[in-house]
């Protein structure tokens, strides 16, 4: 998993906490979804996500 700012903020009023991109390791149970990029059964993009605060 890749971390670090992806210059993607929340709305006004929610203060984020964390982000990443979900881009899993030969040796991770789920890298049978994204593999190497060729004949997967998902497709080559992937998901990002942000951890946020109401405040």
């Amino acid at each position: 998993m890749i971390t670090g700012d992806l210059n993607a903020g929340p709305s006004r009023g929610l203060q984020p906490l964390g982000d990443g991109v979900f881009w899993s390791t030969s040796d991770d149970p789920l890298y049978r979804l994204v593999g190497g990029g060729t004949n997967v059964p998902t497709s080559d993009h992937r998901l990002v996500w942000q951890d946020v605060r109401v405040v």
